[in-house]
C-alpha cells in the first residue's frame, strides 16, 4: 500500500496569500487616545459642516470668540440701536430761520415714520432737536415736548405738512462755552402710523458750544450729539 505524502505550500504561494490577507484586510491605524477621539487625532481642517450631524453641537461646544457679530443683532428682538451721531450747527439769523435751513439728521425709519434730527445756531445759542415727521396723513405720536393724539380736527394728528416747530421728541439749547447731554424722561416717545405700525423709542440729545475743559465724546468744535434706540 502506497503511503501518501504531505506537500508543503511553495514560497510563492504564501507570499500570494499574505497579499491577499492584508489586501481584504485594509490597513489600520491605532489613535492615541485611549477610548476616544482627542483633538491630535484628527488631521487638522479635516472636520467639515458635513461631517457633524445636525444640531449635534451646543453652546458650550462653540468658542464664541471665534464668532463674529450677529449681523442682526442690531435689530435684535425688532430693537433697533441709533448709534452715536454728529452734526455741526447751521447758523440762522433767527431760530425758526436756523431750524428751517438746518439739515435732517436721519436717525431711524419704520413704514411711513421717520426720527431725525438737527442742529443749529442763532443768537448765541446752539439748539438740538428730535423731531418725528410722517408721509402719510393721519398718524399720531406723543412725546414730553409735543403731542399729537388726534382729534375731530385734521390739525389733530401728524401729517406731512405738520409744522416742525409742533412735533419735536426733544429740542434743548445751550450758550457759549457750555456741554449738555440729555437723556432724563423727556427724551422718550411713541407713535402710530395709519397702517398700524408702531414705534416707541428714547433719544438722547447732546451739543457741545464754544469751549469747554474736556471735549470728551463731543469731539472738537461746536456740535450736536444723538443717540439712543427704537423699538417697533
Amino acid at each position: 500500500m502506497r503511503q501518501s505524502s504531505s506537500r508543503r505550500p511553495s514560497a510563492a504561494l504564501l507570499v500570494a496569500l499574505l497579499a491577499l490577507v492584508a489586501a481584504l484586510a485594509g490597513t489600520a491605524t491605532a489613535l492615541p487616545g485611549k477610548g476616544q477621539v482627542k483633538a491630535n487625532d484628527i488631521k487638522k481642517n479635516a472636520v467639515k459642516g458635513k461631517h457633524v450631524k445636525k444640531n449635534a453641537l451646543k453652546g458650550a461646544d462653540i468658542d464664541e470668540d471665534s464668532l463674529s457679530t450677529v449681523p442682526s443683532a442690531a435689530t435684535a428682538e425688532g430693537v433697533a440701536l441709533i448709534p452715536l451721531t454728529r452734526a455741526t450747527p447751521t447758523p440762522g439769523f433767527t431760530e425758526a430761520a436756523a431750524r428751517a435751513a438746518a439739515p435732517k439728521v436721519a436717525l431711524y425709519s419704520k413704514g411711513p415714520l421717520a426720527v431725525y434730527g438737527k442742529c443749529f445756531s442763532s443768537g448765541g445759542d446752539l439748539w438740538v432737536e428730535t423731531l418725528i415727521e410722517t408721509s402719510v396723513e393721519g398718524a399720531v405720536f406723543d412725546s414730553r415736548e409735543d403731542s399729537l393724539s388726534g382729534g375731530v380736527a385734521a390739525s389733530d394728528y401728524l401729517n406731512p405738512d405738520t409744522a416742525e416747530a409742533d412735533r419735536q421728541i426733544d429740542t434743548d439749547d445751550i450758550v457759549a462755552n457750555r456741554t449738555s447731554w440729555d437723556n432724563e424722561d423727556d427724551s422718550d416717545f411713541s407713535a402710530l402710523a395709519p397702517d398700524g405700525t408702531p414705534i416707541r423709542g428714547f433719544v438722547n440729545n447732546g451739543a457741545k458750544q464754544g469751549a469747554v475743559a474736556f471735549e470728551g465724546g463731543f469731539g472738537a468744535g461746536d456740535g450736536c450729539l444723538w443717540n439712543g434706540y427704537v423699538i417697533g
